[in-house]
């Protein structure tokens, strides 16, 4: 890693469509892409370092693509779904600690490895029913459920660690009235303990703990929130 770093490059090319049906009712985009990315800016602790150094890795292809899904079957309910398919992984071999196949080298991401925090799969899907509470208050009611496919934290092989796929489902019932909101929420309503992230390329790691720092999310929470807008 040298005491300078340049900036990187991503070049994409893609083809979508966008339609609407059924009176405007229906609605459906896609997309497909293929996306190459030069000169991959990272930040990582180096072993016996007590600072984090930032770099240039060698470069990467992101082939996917994604849908989003909207219909209105009355005039109270939305449907929503939406989904996302992507595959990257680096192009050219990457070493820390000198070239790849020298000694000095402590760290490496061979050709072809995934890149970190990127899911092969994602969705999610959201039912909003909509209705009056009275002539002048009206209400709404919200479902969603997301879910994020695993990935990994980072490139490096001898670091890296495999983050788990996980499902988060939220909820929310409201009122809005003139210029305020009231919403009622849920988050997390199954109290899923989703790893979020893992961090294998901390202080904790190089001491010894091999399983480094875990970031997992919020625990079911319940709330409320009253809101005023012009």
């Amino acid at each position: 890693i040298g005491p300078t770093y340049q900036s990187d490059l991503v070049r994409n090319y893609e083809i979508g469509i966008k339609s609407q049906w059924l009176d405007n009712r229906l609605r459906f985009n896609a997309t497909a892409y293929h996306m190459k990315w030069s000169d991959i800016q990272f930040t990582t602790l180096v072993p016996n370092v007590v600072f984090f150094v930032s770099g240039n890795a060698g470069s990467a292809v992101d082939n996917g693509g994604e849908f989003d899904l909207s219909f209105r079957p009355t005039e109270h309910w939305t449907l929503s779904l939406n989904g996302a398919y992507i595959d990257a992984h680096l192009t050219q071999s990457f070493c820390v600690g000198g070239p790849c196949g020298t000694a000095g080298v402590f760290w490496h991401a061979p050709s072809g490895t995934e890149l970190a925090f990127v899911p092969k799969e994602k969705g999610s899907f959201i039912a909003r029913y909509e209705f009056p509470w009275s002539s002048t208050v009206q209400g709404h009611a919200q479902v969603s459920t997301s879910f994020t496919g695993s990935s990994w934290s980072t490139m490096f092989l001898e670091t890296r660690g495999p983050q788990p796929s996980y499902s988060l489902t939220n909820a929310r019932l409201g009122a809005t009235w003139g210029h305020w909101a009231l919403d009622l929420y849920c988050e997390n309503a199954f109290d899923k303990c989703a790893v979020l992230f893992i961090n294998r390329a901390d202080y904790d790691f190089y001491q010894g703990d091999q399983f480094g720092r875990e970031t997992i999310a919020r625990p079911r929470t319940v709330g409320i929130t009253l809101s005023y807008r012009k």
